[in-house]
């Protein structure tokens, strides 16, 4: 039978051993994107993933510039 204080040390080396592994993996991790991206790598990172793989356009492009024409015409006290 194996005693507990055996047991307690080999819980003890297997929790910091894991613990050194996972930080070290995060600084390279860092370090890594930090050389790829620049200065703000996480952030560039995260926005790529955010970012709209393309934009949806649902109404005919006239009514944009019908829109935009319009509010231009009020702004400067003209009435349409």
């Amino acid at each position: 039978m194996i005693p507990l204080n055996l047991i307690s040390i080999i819980h003890m080396y297997l929790c910091l051993s894991f613990g050194l592994a996972t930080a070290s993996l995060i600084i390279w991790k860092t370090f890594a994107l930090n050389t790829k991206y620049g200065e703000h790598g996480l952030m560039k990172l995260g926005a790529k993933r955010m970012h709209p793989k393309y934009i949806v356009c649902r109404k005919p492009v006239h009514r944009y510039l019908k829109t935009s024409f319009t509010t231009e015409s009020r702004a400067n006290g003209k009435a349409s």
